[in-house]
């Protein structure tokens, strides 16, 4: 292969692009020992990735014993603790507390509600009749105060109006003439 085609495939191999076979060719290129002294150091990689590739890895002999032990510690550190928020006593109070509030609750509530359903103010029914008559008579005089008020300001309007009308008529016999 001439060197132009190796550096174009160099390219291409750094980029991402070249293909298994054209890989290949690389690898079997720098396997060569006549490589240019410009692509030693791509020979060096080259040799580098196919002597790894060709050698088996050895694992140290506790490497599992130890990544067996670093994640059960992992494990232990990540369990989420059960903690007691509060003491028992501090809880039996707390609810002994609760449970009265809501007695008084309910309670206020019940006694609001008594209050509110309408009772009777008197005994005798004579004595309420006269009470009615009373209250309304105090409604009758102060509905007549008003009604007087409305006809005071319904013979006011009235004479507004006439005046208006008066207003109107001359300005037109002004105008006719």
């Amino acid at each position: 292969m001439e060197i132009k085609q190796i550096v174009e495939l160099l390219d291409k191999y750094y980029g991402g692009k070249t293909t298994l076979e054209e890989e290949r060719e690389l690898k079997h290129f720098f396997q060569q020992d006549n490589v240019p002294s410009e692509l030693q150091a791509d020979r060096k990689l080259f040799l580098l990735y196919t002597g790894l590739a060709q050698q088996p890895i050895s694992l140290p002999p506790e490497l599992e014993k130890r990544l067996s032990a670093n994640i059960d510690q992992w494990e232990k550190e990540n369990q989420p603790t059960r903690r007691r928020l509060l003491p028992p006593s501090i809880k039996r109070w707390s609810i002994g507390i609760a449970a009265c509030l809501l007695i008084g609750i309910g309670i206020g509530y019940y006694q609001h509600k008594i209050e509110l359903e309408p009772t009777d103010t008197f005994d005798d029914p004579a004595l309420a009749y006269q009470e009615t008559q009373r209250t309304l008579q105090h409604f009758a005089i102060a509905f007549q105060k008003g009604e007087e008020q409305v006809v005071k300001v319904e013979e006011t309007v009235h004479k507004v109006q006439q005046a208006l009308e008066n207003i109107t008529t001359l300005s037109n016999k002004k105008q006719q003439k």
